[in-house]
């Protein structure tokens, strides 16, 4: 736990990122993470003389781990020093909140108030990104952590396990944890109502949802009243832990003038248009087809503010099931990856990105790729077919597409498409540009 004040290090304790390849490549023994990409990558060749891992402490706030740790430093003189040995500019890849944490290391590199490597420093240094189920929009997993110390993950478990787990491991220490890690402010949805719905629909509803079941609800009670996101996201801002998070992150939805001198503004895609690098290629690739957690019912009666909501709630009401409504044990599931759902792994690929000229001035080409997830079900990871959040990192048409990108042999890259992200897209409504 850091300190819930300074999310930095509790006083006379200090834990630090493990460096080199060991950093993730497993969690924990026998469960990997990036193990299968540098493993493959070993077979081409690509050894720790042509091949960086970036260890962060992943539950630092992004501006604290340039702060505590100079880890921005680091890394863009990991970059320079890889581009000058190869001679040839890199690709990097980036793994869920790696996504959003990667613009934010873009914007601190060319700033001033950074790296100050001008506004050239991309486009010189880097060919390639490959966003891997990549957070750009947040996941509302983050939004349960914060207000009850709970996800689907824990609001599933049986009576045995959640008894267990509560008695060892409470729904208020959990919060108090979540609190106290300024990565999580990171994963919280950016974009408002325009992106998550409001009372009436959302982008994601799925074919012939009532107003029962619309994601755009993102909090329940059992009264009949709810808050939409920017209801749920107010709460947050003036509850006295999670308020910290809004210092350190914004979570609009339309670019802002002067964001590029804000870093609370820089991992936000929509209120930060990319850097200027026209030569750039951002490649997404994400697992589809799997159920993700988009809505929640709380037990406890809000007593102000939004829709009837107010006060912090006390837990996800698991007692709440509709199948007509994709709601299990008080979550309600949409499309994605079982992780992030697939508005905010997809629009900026296919929309946000390719059709708003203000958030992508030059014109960066970008491509995207989804895996549908069919798991294998005699195999714990889901095998070579899974489309998992974390599993992904194992699947054999990715690694083989990571390989072709990273080789220099991108026409072997085949983009596609197997969801219904395009029509979410056009759905999306973002509000206009501050001054416009």
């Amino acid at each position: 736990m850091l300190d819930p004040e300074t999310g930095l290090d509790p006083p006379e304790i200090k834990l630090r990122p493990a460096n080199g390849m060991e950093a993730a490549d497993y969690l924990l023994p026998g469960y990997w993470v990036w193990a299968r990409v540098i493993e493959h990558m070993a077979q081409v060749g690509y050894d720790t003389n042509n091949m960086y891992m970036f260890g962060y402490d992943w539950r630092l706030g992004f501006p604290d781990i340039e702060r505590r740790d100079s880890g921005f430093s680091k890394l863009k003189f990991s970059v320079e020093v890889l581009h000058h040995a190869t001679g040839q500019k890199v690709v990097i890849a980036a793994h869920s909140m790696g996504g959003p944490l990667l613009l934010h290391f873009f914007n601190w590199a060319e700033s001033s108030l950074g790296g100050n490597g001008g506004d050239s420093w991309v486009n010189d240094h880097v060919h390639a990104v490959i966003g891997i189920g990549s957070t750009w929009l947040g996941t509302p997993k983050a939004v349960s952590a914060c207000l009850s110390g709970e996800m689907r993950d824990t609001a599933h478990f049986g009576p045995l396990q959640g008894y267990l787990v509560d008695n060892f491991f409470s729904k208020a220490q959990r919060r108090r944890l979540f609190h106290s890690w300024g990565s999580i402010g990171s994963l919280l949805p950016v974009g408002g109502n325009g992106v998550w719905g409001d009372d009436k629909s959302a982008p994601d509803d799925f074919a012939g949802a009532d107003l029962n079941f619309t994601a755009g609800r993102t909090v329940r009670f059992d009264n009949g009243t709810w808050m939409t996101m920017d209801e749920t996201m107010n709460l947050l801002q003036h509850d006295p832990v999670a308020s910290r998070f809004f210092r350190t992150y914004s979570f609009g939805g339309a670019l802002t003038p002067g964001a590029r001198d804000d870093m609370r503004r820089w991992g936000n895609p929509l209120e930060t248009p990319l850097p200027r690098a026209r030569n750039l290629t951002i490649y997404c690739l994400y697992g589809v087809g799997k159920n993700t957690e988009r809505a929640y019912h709380y037990s406890s009666v809000p007593t102000s503010g939004g829709n009837g909501g107010g006060v912090m709630m006390n837990t996800i009401n698991t007692h709440v099931h509709a199948a007509a409504g994709n709601v299990t044990s008080g979550v309600q599931d949409t499309n994605g990856d079982g992780t992030v759902p697939l508005v905010s792994l997809g629009y900026m690929c296919v929309d946000g990105w390719p059709n708003h000229p203000e958030l992508n001035p030059s014109g960066i080409r970008v491509v995207t790729k989804e895996y549908k997830h069919n798991p294998f079900v005699l195999d714990l990871r889901g095998g070579q077919a899974t489309g998992d959040h974390v599993d992904i990192m194992g699947n054999a048409q990715l690694l083989a597409d990571v390989l072709h990108i990273a080789t220099g042999h991108e026409e072997n890259f085949h983009p596609s498409i197997v969801s219904n992200v395009e029509e979410i897209a056009r759905r999306v409504k973002l509000p206009k540009a501050e001054g416009n």
